[in-house]
């Protein structure tokens, strides 16, 4: 299976929002959790063989393949 940096990409933001939110930056924090999150599902998707070029797109097929599905 080829390497798939995501996942460590989410690692760097978990850690950035830590860094922000002791800043008290929490607006800043959020947003890069969000953006952590996101990485796992594209992450999570790309496992399932699937690939997307919009934002809309991964959180659609996320919702489909994870959240609704149970």
């Amino acid at each position: 299976m080829p390497f798939n940096p995501l996942p460590e990409k989410a690692e760097r933001y978990i850690h950035s929002a830590e860094l922000l939110a002791a800043e008290q930056d929490y607006d800043s924090a959020a947003s890069r959790l969000y953006y952590a999150m996101f990485y796992v599902a594209q992450a999570l998707l790309e496992s399932l063989g699937q690939s997307y070029s919009s934002h809309r797109a991964v959180i659609s097929a996320y919702g489909q393949h994870f959240a609704k599905s149970g």
